[in-house]
């Protein structure tokens, strides 16, 4: 399914025509604004799921991340075929203050935009001594929408599931406009019942997933750091 035809079967459902500029107009605010709440509703939802790869140079530290990078996910240095974490910026001052540290890199820390290309930039550590490859998985943004994806189809960005429900998003924002909250509830209704799809889907996928506590430091560090446990007495055995 196309953007545009998406936008005109959401809308004919509210008595709408796509015809008029005044409700396609709002329409590409809507499934923005409509998209941001779904992608919201998992923090790692598998057709986001994308790969990067940064290549570094002798003693340079800083690189962009892809363009539609949004948060990371894990990254590897293939170069030496080692585990690369993301850590949060205040280790990196705690690690190395001055930034002194040269050798393979083992950790990318998140330090802001490039003001130049807007997008997400990194710091590795250490600073690379040579060329190096580190492949990264990351969380790609869902685009901002425009006539430019009119006739782009949305099975790139997003699958059945989710297209359904940034439908009867869209059309239960347009009926909440109108005033009508019975047909906005109705249409809520049915993009719950299409999120619970893409849960079940969700959940296929991962399978016999793991929950694990992570280290101290490392991504999540400040929900980590309720469950830092230090034996005070004895010992484990």
């Amino acid at each position: 399914m196309t953007l545009s035809e998406l936008m005109t079967i959401s809308l004919r459902r509210c008595g709408l025509t796509a015809s008029s500029s005044t409700f396609t107009n709002n329409a590409y605010k809507y499934v923005d604004i409509v998209s941001a709440m779904l992608m919201g509703e998992s923090p790692n939802w598998y057709f986001r799921r994308k790969k990067g790869t940064i290549t570094t140079a002798d003693t340079d530290q800083d690189y962009d991340l892809a363009s539609d990078f949004e948060t990371p996910i894990l990254a590897k240095n293939y170069t030496n075929n080692s585990k690369v974490n993301f850590r949060p910026l205040d280790w990196l001052e705690d690690t190395d203050p001055d930034y002194s540290e040269t050798g393979t890199v083992t950790d990318l820390i998140i330090s802001g935009m490039n003001t130049s290309t807007g997008v997400v930039t990194v710091l590795a550590y250490p600073v690379p001594d040579g060329v190096q490859t580190i492949n990264y998985w990351y969380n790609q943004a869902f685009p901002e929408m425009s006539t430019s994806y009119d006739s782009t189809d949305l099975q790139k960005y997003c699958p059945r599931w989710f297209q359904n429900c940034l439908l009867f998003g869209l059309s239960s924002m347009f009926y909440s406009e109108k005033g009508d909250l019975d047909g906005a509830g109705t249409e809520f209704e049915l993009m719950q019942r299409n999120l619970r799809i893409g849960y079940g889907i969700q959940s296929q996928i991962n399978g016999d997933s793991v929950t694990k506590i992570g280290k101290k430091g490392y991504l999540n560090q400040s929900a980590v750091d309720q469950f830092v446990f230090d034996v005070r007495e004895g010992s484990l055995t």
